[in-house]
């Protein structure tokens, strides 16, 4: 939490704005908010900022979660909370902002996990000489660690789903090309 936030109001804002998200990463903030007991009220107003965040109103007030680029946009961001949030990239997590009522409420960290036998499969399309690419809308810090994990060498991260297909389009310009996705920001690639 920022300082002089109370972890319950963090967590209580951000379970109120996952509870309205399609995203993935929304079922481990609201697992965690079950966890610590967090009563909220699904956000009102709600939208999905594509390749941002989440924006809403929450206790009667704007509410935005997601991506430091969002906060930013918003000048919520403070420079104690954008250092936590790079301390948690660097571990490997995914940093989760949120504000509400003008008031920034601090960072979530949210690992991706490997699934069993990513690191094996890589391994495999390596020994048949496939050049394989992490292409993610994660930031740089936080996709080299999970790429790391799946033994993949070349990440190509920060990109928004919308440029994800003109990523892949450029690449089948070196060969053919395979793409794997594991979400709806992936479809269009």
């Amino acid at each position: 939490p920022a300082p002089g936030v109370e972890p319950a109001r963090l967590l209580a804002v951000a379970a109120a704005l996952e509870a309205r998200s399609e995203h993935p990463l929304a079922l481990a903030v609201l697992d965690y908010a079950a966890q610590e007991h967090i009563a909220y009220q699904p956000a009102g107003e709600f939208q999905a900022v594509v390749g941002k965040g989440l924006t809403g109103q929450v206790d009667g007030a704007p509410a935005f979660g997601g991506n430091a680029a969002l906060l930013r946009e918003q000048s919520l961001l403070t420079d104690a909370v954008a250092r936590e949030g790079a301390v948690l990239a660097g571990q490997g997590m995914t940093a989760l902002y949120f504000a509400c009522g003008g008031q920034m409420l601090g960072v979530l960290g949210v690992a991706d996990v490997i699934r069993p036998g990513s690191a094996e499969a890589v391994r495999q399309m390596k020994g048949q000489r496939l050049r394989v690419v992490m292409l993610t809308g994660d930031n740089e810090t936080t996709a080299k660690q999970i790429a790391a994990q799946a033994g993949i060498d070349e990440v190509i991260a920060d990109v928004l789903p919308d440029q994800k297909e003109a990523v892949v389009r450029r690449l089948q310009q070196t060969g053919w090309v395979a793409m794997v996705g594991d979400g709806i920001n992936d479809a269009p690639a």
